[in-house]
């Protein structure tokens, strides 16, 4: 079997579920673009700051707004 191309994974919605379903994901391997309500964007932010994993939290769902 091939190996898998790198995945992106996009999650929408960092609450309880979207950061567990981000930090499984990252653990397996893949990146993760993650992205919530403009208001939790700096906690999100400076929470996945020194996380290891390979999660990027976008600032909007649409990459225009940054």
């Amino acid at each position: 079997m091939e190996k898998m191309q790198e995945a992106v994974v996009g999650i929408i919605g960092m609450g309880d579920m979207g950061k567990m379903y981000a930090r499984r994901i990252s653990d397996a391997g893949w990146s993760v673009h993650a992205c919530d309500v403009p208001e939790k964007y700096e906690a999100l932010k400076a929470e996945f700051a020194e996380s290891v994993r390979n999660i990027v939290v976008l600032c909007s769902s649409h990459l225009d707004l940054c």
